[in-house]
């Protein structure tokens, strides 16, 4: 499966009006905020992402970034016991915060979703929760969750299967929106190294869709940098280009989140100014991966002789980052012909080992920086 690391790394070195909708989609800062669900927080079996992100966070000094469903079980010991009912909270805590959606990083076997996979946990959750309408989902394919060259009917039918659920997130009078994780290290494995190949799923889909009644998918573009996320884009015939996480080029023992956020608006403009199309602005909430860097998960084949365990950026403060929501909210608005979902994501609801946490976690009960954004983008 996709290591987000390597798509980050690539592109390192780049690193209140209201917004307009249809009125069936209006909120009432008028823009449509979610945030990146990466559920590796819903099981406790060896060999699985879930197992490496409870040894991640089971250092004392880092379980108060874990999630609520979570149980100490020694000073270097948690482990993850979700049920419905902890996910349910985790829904109203999206509500009240104002978050429209959440955009799934969705895994699969052979080219196609898997919903067993322990990763997919939170999302058969979601969709069994009886207060399910509350929050939106998104799905946040990935190359490897398309099919495979030649081959793609039957993962295009596992994708349009989710988009009738009655809460998936549509856009602009109906459009089912989507997100494409892109790693061009999968390309070769599935698509015979072409985007060409890749652009036929991309077709079967918006002709399935529509033929369903389901509006044309609304599809965005995940990748770095600008300029490689719009050449993807061109190629698969995409409706927007976006970024899974805006990182700096080089941080410092306790580089500020102030140097983050500036970097983070300017890359917006780089989006801008690359596209010939949309631009979904990524809201950060941070970048402290000491947890991760200091119990590296067994799926993280990279090289990390030379990874500086100690560097970091701070933890924003929840009126920083409730100014920086309302920064892609001023974006939006100044830019409405390039942002016509009017879409923002925000980086992320449970990246909790690696970017830090929005979600309710054993060390802030209350989801502090949500709530503190909850005036700007609900």
């Amino acid at each position: 499966m996709i290591t987000r690391r390597t798509l980050l790394s690539s592109g390192a070195a780049f690193g209140i009006d209201s917004c307009v909708l249809p009125a069936w989609s209006r909120t009432g800062s008028g823009c449509v905020f979610g945030a990146i669900r990466w559920d590796a927080q819903y099981c406790d079996s060896p060999g699985e992402p879930c197992f490496e992100e409870e040894k991640a966070l089971g250092a004392q000094k880092w379980q108060f970034r874990a999630p609520l469903h979570s149980e100490i079980e020694g000073p270097n010991q948690i482990r993850f016991s979700p049920t419905q009912a902890t996910f349910d909270k985790e829904i109203a805590a999206a509500k009240r915060g104002g978050l429209k959606y959440w955009a799934y990083l969705m895994y699969g076997k052979d080219g196609v979703i898997n919903l067993n996979h322990s990763m997919m946990r939170g999302l058969v959750f979601h969709r069994s929760s009886s207060i399910k309408a509350q929050v939106n989902y998104a799905m946040m394919v990935s190359v490897d969750t398309l099919g495979h060259a030649g081959d793609y009917t039957v993962a295009v039918s596992k994708i349009v299967e989710l988009i009738r659920d009655s809460n998936y997130q549509k856009v602009l009078d109906g459009r089912p929106v989507l997100f494409i994780y892109y790693m061009d290290s999968l390309l070769r494995l599935y698509w015979k190294n072409s985007v060409t190949n890749m652009a036929e799923s991309i077709n079967w889909l918006r002709i399935t869709a529509n033929q369903a009644g389901l509006g044309n998918p609304y599809i965005i573009v995940m990748n770095a940098p600008p300029a490689s996320a719009e050449s993807v884009r061109a190629g698969l015939g995409a409706d927007a280009i976006c970024a899974y996480a805006i990182t700096l080029p080089s941080i410092t023992q306790g580089t500020p989140y102030a140097e983050l956020a500036r970097f983070t608006r300017s890359y917006w403009d780089k989006e801008l100014a690359a596209t010939s199309a949309d631009v979904v602005p990524t809201v950060m909430i941070g970048w402290d991966t000491r947890p991760r860097k200091e119990h590296p998960p067994a799926y993280d084949h990279s090289d990390r002789s030379h990874v500086d365990v100690a560097t970091y950026v701070t933890a924003p403060s929840p009126a920083e980052f409730a100014a920086e929501c309302k920064s892609a909210r001023d974006f939006i608005h100044a830019h409405r012909g390039h942002c016509a979902a009017q879409l923002a994501l925000i980086y992320a609801w449970n990246e909790d080992s690696e970017g830090g946490p929005l979600e309710p976690t054993l060390g802030d009960p209350t989801a502090s920086l949500l709530t503190a954004a909850r005036g700007v983008i609900r």
